[in-house]
Order: C-alpha cells, then sequence, then structure tokens
C-alpha cells in the first residue's frame, strides 16, 4: 500500500446483502482491460507531445486532467475504500473513482443515473413527457460546440417556441394563462462519435391550470403536433436564431476570403474540426460479416407508442448522458 490510501467506512447489513448470512460478493472492475482505457494509455503522452509542439495553445487543463483520471479510475494503486460490514465483519476494497464528467464511462454512467433518478423522483411530475430533438445544420456544429454562449442563446429561442406552441394550444381548449414545463439535454456526439451538437427537449405532454376553488394545480392533456405544426416549430426556431447570430455579428455572406483554409493556432480548435467528420460503425454477425442493420427494428427499446408519449423514466435515463 506504499502508493495507495486508505479511507475506512462501515456499511450496514442490509447494505451488504448479508440478511440471508451470505457474503456479498463484490467483483472489481477492471477499466485497465478496455479497449479505451488501452487507447488512452498508449497515445495520451504522445498526443500531447504533438499538441504542445504544433501548436500556440495547446489542449486546456481540464482536458488533460479528464484523460488522465481516467487512465486512475478504478485502480487500487491510486486509492481505494476498506468497506466493513457491522454485523458478519466481511471487508472488501473498492478502488477510487475519478469523478470525472465525460471521459470516463464508468462515473459518466453514474451521473447519469444519478440525475435521472433526480429528475424522475423530485423535478417532472408524473404525466406523460414528448421528446423534441433539435439537429443544426453542419455549418453550425462547430459554433455550437465551441461558443457556450451561443449554445445558450440556441437553447432559449428553442423552449421558447416549444412551451409557447403547448401554452397556444392550452389556449384553444379554453385554458388562458396555462402553462407547461420542460427540459432541455445538450449531447455532443453523433452515432459515430463525431462532434455533433444537437439537443434533447423533455416536454410535458400537456398544460397545467389552477383550479378556482382549491388553487390546487390541474393537468389537462393536448393533442400531439402535427407534420405542420412541426415545420412551423422548425421554420421559427431557424429564423430566430438566425436572427440571434447576425445580432451577434457570426452569421455573414460567403465569400472566397473565408472559404480560405486557415491555420488554426487552438489544439482544442483543432480536435473539433477533425471530429466534425463522420466515422462508420458496422455490426458484425456470428462469422464476423458486416451487416447493413446496425441494430434489429424488433428490440423493445425501439418501439414506440401509437402517439409517441412517453413516460419520464423511459427517455430521461438515456437523455441525460454527456
Amino acid at each position: 500500500m506504499a502508493r495507495g490510501w486508505l479511507l475506512r467506512a462501515e456499511v450496514s447489513s442490509a447494505a451488504a446483502a448479508t440478511a440471508q448470512g451470505k457474503h456479498f460478493e463484490y467483483k472489481r472492475r477492471e477499466p485497465q482491460a478496455s479497449v479505451l482505457h488501452q487507447l488512452v494509455r498508449e497515445h495520451l503522452e504522445p498526443f500531447l507531445a504533438y499538441t504542445r509542439e504544433h501548436y500556440k495553445k495547446p489542449l486546456p487543463k481540464y482536458v488533460e486532467r479528464e484523460l488522465r483520471g481516467l487512465l486512475r479510475c478504478g485502480d487500487p494503486w491510486q486509492g481505494f475504500t476498506r468497506v466493513k460490514c457491522r454485523r458478519c465483519r466481511h471487508e472488501f476494497f473498492v478502488a477510487l473513482s475519478c469523478g470525472a464528467r465525460t471521459a470516463c464511462p464508468s462515473c459518466a454512467s453514474r451521473r447519469m443515473a444519478a440525475a435521472s433518478i433526480h429528475l424522475c423522483d423530485r423535478v417532472i411530475p408524473d404525466t406523460p413527457v414528448r421528446q423534441f430533438v433539435l439537429s443544426v445544420p453542419y455549418e453550425f456544429r462547430l459554433l455550437l460546440a465551441s461558443k457556450p454562449e451561443v449554445l445558450s442563446a440556441v437553447i432559449r429561442s428553442v423552449m421558447r417556441v416549444v412551451l409557447g406552441w403547448y401554452r397556444a394550444r392550452g389556449r384553444e381548449l379554453g385554458f388562458a394563462g396555462a402553462e407547461t414545463g420542460a427540459l432541455s439535454f445538450v449531447q455532443r456526439c453523433g452515432g459515430s462519435l463525431n462532434s455533433n451538437t444537437h439537443l434533447h427537449i423533455i416536454a410535458i405532454d400537456g398544460v397545467y391550470t389552477r383550479d378556482k376553488t382549491s388553487g390546487a394545480p390541474r393537468f389537462h392533456f393536448v393533442e400531439p403536433p402535427s407534420a405542420e405544426d412541426l415545420a412551423l416549430m422548425v421554420a421559427t426556431i431557424c429564423e430566430r436564431v438566425c436572427r440571434m447570430l447576425g445580432r451577434r455579428g457570426l452569421l455573414g455572406e460567403a465569400t472566397h476570403d473565408n472559404n480560405e483554409a486557415d491555420t488554426t493556432p487552438d489544439a482544442l480548435a483543432a480536435c473539433r474540426k477533425v471530429s466534425l467528420s463522420r466515422g462508420r460503425f458496422e455490426r458484425l454477425d456470428e462469422r464476423g460479416r458486416a451487416q447493413q442493420q446496425l441494430l434489429p427494428d424488433d428490440e423493445p427499446w425501439m418501439r414506440r407508442k401509437k402517439d409517441d408519449r412517453w413516460t419520464a423514466g423511459a427517455v430521461v435515463g438515456r437523455r441525460s448522458r454527456p
């Protein structure tokens, strides 16, 4: 234990699963055996050295810290916790986690699960929800990935349009002053881990009014948006986003000069440009032959209800990932 440090903790007998007198069999995960860990372990130092040598501005410290944390995560030599049951005195060791938000699959999944439980139990009411997905044109993806203030402005515009549509449907049903709510999730990767910043909006699929007698909130369903409604919403979002980009001086006419390839002194900006290109994944059968269809259509998680309504738990968990 020369390189590790010790933290002692005690758990209850229920948490240790010793109700039947059996020890809890803890199986340590081994991230060092994963392909991701091997890739980062072998290429991180040469990659960092290359960015320091070829770019005036190397990778930010937080990027390097996330990648180095991935290599330490789950390694008992980097620190562990000693867990002991009060009842049966059984002990085992748990390696410490890095707590990273993006690079580490284990820690990111734990954050995703915790955020999903919190939102479903304490934030989102027990009502059906509807998911809206906003994908932006290719020309805007680098802008949203590199400028958080622009991304925040786009999110505000999208939320106003979505919530405004529900309020309008409430007024059509005769509910003056009806309100609703929604959550936005930013996902920064596409299906092949390419840079594709897009939004997932989880909206309460209806509106709320207050009971005139008791003042308690009452929920009212609304009909799902039609194709014409969605087309109008997209046109409104496009108009507002383009107007916002024009006010900020980020949208102009294409010229020969701004189409010329430029030298990027920023290593992170160079990584973003490279990641805009889409990769390719193939699904292999038992004999190693490539299949055209990545996933079968009869998977349970791919099925949709007829009106495309969801419960919160069915959609929030997958959308709260980084």
